[in-house]
């Protein structure tokens, strides 16, 4: 007997189960659905496949692509090496010496140094009181020496007048030394009081005096680390009048 429609060409297929208790199960399935499904994984695994192959030959491809450019590379680079040195050996002994390149040294940084801000100076019959204030000189930390000399004039034993026949003695600070000839250069290349200071400083020296000696000036000194003299101050004392007049 001929089949009018065999089982690949029908549109459904109907399946009936039956467990043997209870009422049988009848099933309709579209064929035509499970064609489209079976195909459509069918071209996603072919499709993932084909993929595959071609990452992978693209990457072969790649790898010998960049092999290649490096052999390449690496070969001109020897190949310029050689044609320098060929090329630069005989004329080696022709060219001049080259002197070698002076190396600039960075100017230095200016620092700060002491400045005097304030000389104050208070005598009595046995000492001097001076009062000393300084400030740096720009931003930053200020350091140096300090030099204080208290003007003095001797009186000479026997002078007719209070001013005629004295003589110049000079006390230098730090050490109250005393002098009759101030050379503050000679004097700065020894001792002084040295000062570090970043806002202000300010110092109170005493300088003791005997009845025969007679202020009559305070002169400052501040030198830098260099021991070169950055400030300057005098002050000079009212000279006290003869106890005649």
């Amino acid at each position: 007997m001929k089949i009018r429609n065999p089982f690949p060409f029908r549109d459904y297929l109907h399946v009936l189960m039956h467990t043997g208790v209870g009422a049988p199960y009848a099933l309709e399935i579209s064929v035509r659905k499970v064609y489209a499904l079976v195909s459509l994984i069918a071209l996603v695994f072919a499709s993932l496949f084909l993929g595959t192959l071609l990452f992978f030959r693209e990457l072969e491809s790649s790898r010998q692509l960049s092999q290649s450019l490096m052999e390449l590379q690496i070969e001109k680079k020897l190949t310029q090496n050689f044609s320098i040195q060929s090329v630069s050996g005989p004329k080696a002994e022709a060219q001049p010496e080259i002197a070698p390149a002076k190396i600039v040294e960075p100017k230095p940084i200016a620092v700060a140094h002491g400045r005097i801000s304030g000389l104050n100076v208070e005598c009595s019959k046995d000492a001097c009181d001076v009062v000393l204030g300084m400030v740096p000189s720009r931003a930053g930390s200020a350091e140096g020496k300090l030099y204080v000399v208290l003007h003095n004039d001797v009186k000479r034993i026997g002078a007719a007048t209070h001013t005629s026949g004295t003589l110049s003695q000079y006390i230098v600070y730090p050490g109250f030394e005393t002098t009759d000839v101030l050379d503050i250069t000679s004097v700065s290349k020894s001792g002084g009081k040295t000062f570090k200071f970043s806002k202000a400083l300010q110092s109170n020296i005493r300088f003791e005096l005997n009845p025969s000696l007679t202020p009559v000036a305070v002169e400052a000194f501040v030198f830098d680390v260099n021991g070169k003299l950055v400030s300057q101050e005098r002050k000079a004392l009212e000279t006290p009048k003869s106890e005649n007049n």
